[in-house]
């Protein structure tokens, strides 16, 4: 009998040490260290963002961001790819040599000319096939542009004179890379 008693009362004194302690320990979260320097609440805390995702936006559509970010955009890089001049005699005009767009997400073309021309803008696909865009004819001047986001890596020209001219074509093209 006596060693019930002297197990019961251990199983006691281990259940009052066990109510008791909670009560006298601070309670303190898991992680946290009260005594060092932890930013309060109201606080701002420095954060480190590593490998962080690029985020493309489609047009019109923005973020909301609290606080005052400092955001870096990079202009437009728009750079001359292509300078070209070509005597175009009727009635078989001038053959410009083919560029490399392949950089580039948009071009503009400016062509010039002494007299009224017109200038044929071609795409030409990987196995050597024109895809022909919309001529480019300047109504009653000698100066004509046009943009084109690229679907292709390579676009060449062909210019021509106006009927009973013969005329010098000059192209400039310029790149956007982004």
């Amino acid at each position: 009998m006596h060693k019930i008693k002297n197990s019961l009362f251990a199983l006691g004194s281990l259940a009052a040490l066990a109510i008791v302690t909670p009560l006298l320990v601070p309670l303190v979260g898991l992680g946290s260290n009260a005594t060092v320097g932890n930013a309060a609440a109201n606080q701002t805390q420095n954060v480190n963002v590593v490998n962080a995702p690029t985020v493309n936006l489609a047009a019109g559509t923005g973020i909301s961001i609290n606080g005052t970010p400092t955001v870096n955009v990079a202009a437009p890089q728009t750079v001359l790819i292509y300078d070209e001049t070509r005597p175009a005699p009727e009635p078989n005009g001038a053959a410009f040599p083919p560029f490399d767009t392949s950089a580039y997400k948009e071009i503009r073309v400016i062509a010039t000319a002494d007299h009224p021309f017109t200038l044929i803008p071609s795409l030409v696909a990987p196995g050597g096939e024109h895809l022909i865009f919309e001529n480019i004819v300047p109504p009653n001047t000698q100066i004509a542009t046009t943009t084109y986001e690229l679907p292709g890596p390579t676009m060449e020209f062909h210019g021509s004179a106006s009927t009973g001219f013969a005329t010098t074509i000059r192209v400039l093209v310029y790149g956007r890379t982004n």
